[in-house]
């Protein structure tokens, strides 16, 4: 597993470091004094995930977590004890108050661990995504999937076949499903990449049924990155 850490405070990045360094199965990639170094690099890289400060100049561990359209998880690691509530409804793995100790961390990281474990499981959940449907699991092939729409508490997901609608959130979905295939271009809507039948400025069209989708302001710089257009 992959991870990089991002503290403003050299002491505090320091020791996390050292800790982290000394965790099995873990691989430190980078280290950064602030949050706009770490945007660039994720820019380039993937990582699993990510140890954040919160209170940072310039931008804090809360902002830069929003700024990501596909984030890893997220540990955030802060000496505020009152940003636990906004950490937590952003949907982070853990929050750790400092001082923590070594064990501490590596509860987090296992935690980590078993999150991916599960998620990425190998075998036949490998190319499929796992759901919840009434009272039993259904798993979907990702060449199935066109797109999936978000319906406040709930997901709509086109399949080559059927409409299924499940509870779950569209951060758990980008985090689940091959970043390779799917893309979140607007804020209510991951699409299969390989569905798409034409694209322009502000919509892109879906071979299923001619579906159109806007495609969204914050969204549109990386999407078209991802699939080789350049914009004008």
């Amino acid at each position: 597993m992959t991870c990089i850490l991002i503290d403003d405070e050299p002491h505090a990045r320091e020791t996390l470091e050292d800790y982290l360094s000394r965790i099995p199965g873990l691989e430190l990639k980078e280290s950064f004094q602030d949050a706009s170094g770490a945007i660039a690099y994720l820019q380039e890289h993937s990582v699993d995930l990510v140890f954040s400060d919160i209170s940072m100049p310039e931008m804090s561990g809360t902002d830069f977590l929003r700024s990501l359209q596909s984030p890893p998880l997220v540990v955030f690691v802060t000496a505020h004890s009152d940003f636990a509530v906004e950490g937590f409804e952003l949907d982070v793995l853990d929050y750790i108050v400092k001082p923590y100790s070594f064990s501490r961390l590596d509860k987090a990281v296992n935690k980590a661990h078993e999150y991916l474990r599960h998620h990425h499981n190998g075998g036949v959940d490998q190319d499929c995504l796992k759901i919840k449907d009434r009272n039993k699991t259904v798993l979907l092939k990702h060449d199935d999937i066109h797109y999936i729409e978000a319906m406040k508490d709930y997901v709509r997901i086109i399949n080559a076949d059927k409409t299924i609608v499940t509870m779950c959130t569209m951060k758990e979905l980008e985090r689940t499903l091959p970043g390779n295939r799917f893309m979140r271009i607007q804020k209510s809507y991951i699409i299969n990449i390989e569905k798409i039948r034409s694209v322009d400025k502000i919509k892109v069209v879906l071979k299923q049924d001619n579906k159109e989708i806007p495609i969204g302001l914050q969204y549109r710089s990386a999407f078209f990155k991802k699939i080789n257009i350049q914009q004008d």
